[in-house]
């Protein structure tokens, strides 16, 4: 199999594909995962996997617009899971100590970062890890932004200033209470800047001729590239409400795309090279939804989800899989797997020079009967890519004809002029008066003798001679 066959065939499989929450989530957080844990009453563990793609957990927790919702199955079959809800059972129940912030060594490059909101601090805490120097500048005399519009009964104003003041323990300084202008050293100074405010005007910086906050930006401008985040000058970039109205996620989102630009960009390489599904995108994944039970959603009965609420509403996801073929193939079943993953399995198998082929049995067992085309959204048979493998196998000796084909070969041998072996009764059995035995029945032992259990033949030979002696 060519590499360009094994992509197309591994491609063409859905499963490993987002769910439509995740893909729909600009900062990609694991919901089914989390769901799952959650669901088993492991809120650390849901914890965990919100954590992973959120750098100020207890803020998104409170302040998440839920845009997953949009795309949720359990819509039509009971009303959508309250994502936002589980989210912030997850900090508020998890026992979960907080984990160390790892940072790279210092590099020489600086990044200033020009405004205090969450799409700045998100972009500051990922370049400040990476071991960039950055500046954080921001002309209020707090850190925030807009999260500083959200009632204290939802968002709680110690929380906000403990999860924004993360960006310190990283390294990064923070200049508070400094607007900055167009004479601002800064400009000269930085290798390259983030502008993550709402109410700046972009030929600020080095004239880019582009009101921050217009419109026209957020229905596409070309002044700000919508995948890099780049400006017409090439050390610029700008995200958060200048490109959308205020999102919490997406401020989140647009700060870790503009730092992974700004990373890039400070190491000289491509921009725009493998950025395939960053931000919230249309997922391939097909589930099928038919005879699934219609659930009600769990409505917290105080102002916020008790544990066993949280753990309720968790257990209504539906867990969004594909897996059509596995669940009308025992053979696929069997081998605990699916399809991407077995097209890889078979490609290693036949490529293997020296190690043992360890897919023999999985290659040879499938019967060919295209029932997994028949019944996969995308038309993927794996009796194809299977045939091929085999006649490709036997065609350049690294497989028999068949797995039985030792078997074959041995009985043929062993029936054959070269291995025969026919032996009277011993001296003593019932016979003539000379002695010699006189045979009245024949005991045909076949290969268990001489190969796969010479112990039962001869304890059924004693049987025998002990029956009719």
């Amino acid at each position: 199999m060519e590499q360009s066959r094994l992509r197309e065939l591994e491609d063409r499989c859905i499963q490993d594909s987002a769910p439509p929450c995740t893909a729909l989530c600009p900062i990609h957080v694991d919901i089914r995962q989390m769901t799952l844990a959650v669901g088993a009453g492991d809120f650390s563990g849901g914890y965990k996997v919100f954590r992973k793609s959120v750098p100020f957990p207890e803020i998104i927790a409170r302040t998440c617009d839920q845009p997953c919702q949009a795309k949720c199955n359990r819509e039509t079959l009971g009303g959508v899971i309250r994502v936002a809800e589980i989210e912030r059972a997850c900090v508020e129940f998890s026992t979960e100590p907080l984990p160390k912030i790892t940072v790279l060594p210092k590099k020489k490059s600086r990044v200033a970062i020009i405004g205090g909101g969450l799409s700045g601090l998100t972009a500051a805490f990922d370049l400040a890890r990476k071991g960039y120097q950055v500046d954080l500048f921001e002309q209020t005399n707090r850190l925030g932004g807009q999260l500083w519009n959200f009632p204290e009964s939802q968002l709680p104003r110690d929380i906000l200033e403990r999860e924004t003041n993360i960006i310190s323990q990283v390294g990064v300084k923070i200049h508070l209470g400094e607007k900055v202008e167009p004479s601002h050293p800064i400009w000269n100074e930085a290798d390259a800047i983030y502008l993550g405010i709402g109410s700046v005007v972009l030929s600020e910086a080095k004239n880019l001729e582009v009101q921050a906050g217009d419109p026209s930006l957020r229905s596409g401008n070309h002044a700000i590239d919508p995948i890099t985040f780049q400006t017409e000058h090439p050390k610029v970039f700008a995200g958060g409400s200048l490109l959308h109205p205020y999102s919490s996620v997406l401020s989140v989102s647009d700060g870790r795309r503009a730092a992974i630009s700004i990373d890039r960009f400070l190491q000289n390489v491509s921009l725009t090279a493998s950025r395939v599904n960053e931000g919230a995108y249309e997922t391939r994944l097909y589930t099928n939804l038919a005879g699934l039970e219609s659930v009600a959603p769990i409505l917290p009965q105080q102002i916020r989800y008790t544990k066993e609420e949280a753990q309720a509403e968790a257990k209504r996801c539906l867990q969004c899989e594909c897996m059509e073929c596995v669940k009308s193939c025992e053979y696929l079943k069997h081998y605990g797997g699916y399809p991407k993953k077995y097209v890889r399995e078979i490609y290693n198998n036949m490529s293997m020079l020296v190690r043992a082929r360890t897919s023999n049995n999985f290659i040879n067992s499938c019967a060919l009967c295209g029932l997994c085309g028949e019944v996969c959204p995308t038309d993927l048979n794996m009796a194809q890519p299977i045939k091929e493998t085999r006649e490709k196998m036997v065609e350049t000796s690294r497989m028999p004809a068949s797995t039985h084909d030792f078997a074959l070969r041995d009985m043929e041998f062993s029936n054959g002029e070269k291995f025969a072996m026919a032996k009277n009764a011993p001296v003593g059995c019932r016979g003539d008066p000379t002695g010699r035995p006189n045979n009245e029945y024949v005991f045909f032992p076949g290969c268990q003798l001489s190969g796969s259990s010479p112990d039962y033949t001869e304890k059924a030979y004693g049987f025998l001679r002990d029956t009719f002696h």
